[in-house]
């Protein structure tokens, strides 16, 4: 498979689509392509600041919070707007737009398709918006209330089943990420 790699930067949110595929396992699949490529989008973060209490993996496992099977274990990773080596970081200011405008984007296809993929009608696109999890989440000060930054939560699943199509084959090397 040919790879493209283009920078967030140069990446127009306006050449963003999102297309309802096949069911799998009885869901709908929501994909999004990108421009005449029409392949599978991957973004790469800007450098950033992690918060350290939210990088957490399967440390937790076996106790009353963590996951109850080893393999639902997941990486959690927590990426913020904070400023680097006491410069405002202007990369991340920019990504946040461009997934901001991207998440909007959705939102326009969900509210469209929304019997199909919400299986209900009549909502209104801020009812439509409360039922999504954006991609950028705002920061407040907890003693002030005021906003302060973005953050970002990415997750990861620590073991990946390979089943499907192909069956287990090729997977051997892919069971622990």
């Amino acid at each position: 498979m040919v790879c493209t790699f283009t920078p967030f930067t140069t990446v127009d949110a306006k050449q963003v689509f999102f297309a309802m595929g096949p069911e799998r396992n009885g869901k709908l699949v929501v994909a999004m392509v990108y421009s005449d490529y029409s392949g599978e989008v991957a973004v790469v973060t800007p450098a950033c600041v992690t918060n350290w209490p939210r990088c957490t993996g399967d440390g937790n496992y076996g106790i009353m919070w963590g996951p109850t099977d080893v393999t639902k274990t997941k990486f959690t990773l927590n990426l913020t707007d904070a400023p680097i080596n006491n410069a405002e970081n202007t990369l991340f200011t920019d990504f946040t737009t461009l997934l901001t405008a991207i998440d909007d984007k959705l939102l326009d296809f969900v509210f469209t398709n929304q019997l199909k993929l919400l299986g209900r009608r009549n909502l209104s696109r801020d009812e439509v918006r409360m039922l999504q999890i954006r991609t950028m989440r705002q920061k407040f000060d907890k003693t002030t209330g005021q906003q302060n930054g973005n953050t970002l939560q990415l997750s990861a699943a620590k073991f990946q089943v390979c089943v499907g199509q192909y069956g287990r084959q090729g997977c051997e090397d892919r069971q622990h990420l």
